[in-house]
C-alpha cells in the first residue's frame, strides 16, 4: 500500500512539472471591412479597439488555447454613411506537435458573435450573426535569441468546416423563426439556423506572434490576429478583420 501510495505521489508531481499554463492580456487596434447586403451593397471600412484574455496549456506534446476577444470598430463607406461593428469572439486552438518537427497539426473550434448597427436608420436595425464551427489547424514555431534575449516566433492558422450559423432575417433583425411568427424558443431557433458548411458559409482565421521571453518566465509579445468571415444566410455578410494586439503573458504554474 505504501508502495502505491509513493507511486502515485511521484506521478502526480512528473505529471504537474510536465506542463505549463499561462494567462494573457491584450490590447490594441482592429481594421476592419465588411458588407452587408442587409444593408447595403457598399462595403464600410474603419478602425476600433480590441481587448482580449487567453488561456494556454502546454504539455510535451500538445497545447491548448482559449482566446476570448472583444472590439468595436467605427466604419464608413463611400458615401460617409457609418456604420458601428461589434465583435464578441472565443477561440478554441488545440495543436499537437513534435519535438523533431518546427510544425505541427490539430484542431479548432471558432465562436463569433457581429452586431452591426447604422446611426439614423429607423426599420431592421442592428443586425446580427452568430456563428459557431469547427475545422482543422496547423502551426509554426521557432525560437531564437539576440544579444541573450530569447524570442519565439509562433503562427497559427485555422479554417472552419462544419458547424452552425443563427443570421438576421430577410428584412428583419431578428432572426427569421421569431420575426414572423409567434414560435417558441426551441422551434424559432430550429427555424433559424443555417448549416455551417464549405460553400454556404466560411471562416479562416492566421495568427502570427513575436514572443520575447523575460528572466522572470512571463514574456511580452506582438500579435496579428487575421480574419474572414463570409455567411450568406438570409442576405450574405462578409467582413475582413485584422488585429494588432501587445500582449502580456504571465506563467501561472
Amino acid at each position: 500500500m505504501l508502495k502505491r501510495y509513493l507511486f502515485f505521489l511521484l506521478f502526480a508531481s512528473v505529471t504537474s512539472h510536465a506542463q505549463s499554463h499561462e494567462l494573457w492580456f491584450a490590447g490594441g487596434m482592429r481594421s476592419e471591412g465588411l458588407r452587408d447586403l442587409g444593408y447595403s451593397p457598399l462595403r464600410f471600412d474603419g478602425f476600433g479597439l480590441s481587448g482580449a484574455l487567453g488561456y494556454q496549456k502546454s504539455k510535451e506534446n500538445k497545447d491548448v488555447i482559449w482566446l476570448l476577444n472583444y472590439s468595436q470598430s467605427q466604419t464608413t463607406n463611400a458615401y460617409n454613411r457609418g456604420l458601428t461593428a461589434t465583435t464578441v469572439g472565443l477561440l478554441n486552438l488545440n495543436v499537437y506537435h513534435r519535438e523533431s518537427s518546427n510544425f505541427s497539426w490539430g484542431w479548432s473550434n471558432n465562436n463569433g458573435l457581429q452586431h452591426r448597427f447604422i446611426s439614423g436608420f429607423d426599420n431592421f436595425n442592428g443586425r446580427t450573426d452568430v456563428f459557431t464551427s469547427f475545422g482543422p489547424a496547423g502551426a509554426y514555431k521557432t525560437t531564437f535569441s539576440i544579444k541573450s534575449q530569447n524570442f519565439t516566433f509562433k503562427a497559427i492558422s485555422h479554417v472552419q468546416l462544419i458547424g452552425f450559423y443563427l443570421p438576421s432575417g430577410y428584412v428583419a433583425s431578428l432572426p427569421s423563426g421569431f420575426g414572423y411568427e409567434p414560435n417558441g424558443a426551441i422551434k424559432g431557433f430550429w427555424e433559424s439556423i443555417y448549416l455551417f458548411y464549405p460553400g454556404g458559409a466560411f471562416n479562416a482565421g492566421f495568427w502570427p506572434k513575436l514572443e520575447w521571453h523575460l528572466s522572470t518566465g512571463n514574456s511580452i509579445s506582438l500579435n496579428y490576429l487575421y480574419e474572414y468571415t463570409r455567411l450568406t444566410g438570409a442576405q450574405m455578410h462578409e467582413r475582413s478583420t485584422g488585429m494588432w494586439l501587445l500582449n502580456f503573458s504571465m506563467k501561472i504554474k
